[in-house]
């Protein structure tokens, strides 16, 4: 994914972490985020996450968490974490979750 002058990667894989879990081992699945100046390359946050041996996978779930610790991780300020978040919040055709902009407001009627 592309926001501005950053790249974002994820990556993929069962290997690493093994648990014993009721008698057998268990391959846990993990999901790296990188954050990458687009020109020099130059790493501006990292971070990895793994599932719970007793949770199911969910790359979507594992996404989102790799996102935030890796921009919290780096020196990036808080209007570019925005937008990076709306960048990946309509990523797809479909947006991931709706945003709320105005909150209605509670009335009291005497």
């Amino acid at each position: 994914m592309k926001v501005g002058d950053l790249v974002i990667k994820w990556l993929y894989s069962k290997e690493g972490k093994y648990i014993e879990k009721e008698d057998m081992t268990v391959e846990v699945e993990r999901t790296d985020c990188v954050i990458q100046h687009a020109e020099t390359e130059k790493v501006l946050g990292q971070s990895a996450t793994w599932c719970s041996p007793y949770d199911v996978y969910n790359k979507e779930k594992g996404r989102r968490i790799a996102l935030q610790r890796a921009l919290l991780s780096g020196p990036l300020n808080k209007a570019t974490r925005s937008e990076v978040w709306e960048a990946y919040r309509t990523l797809t055709k479909v947006p991931r979750w709706e945003v709320k902009k105005n909150k209605p407001t509670l009335v009291k009627s005497n």
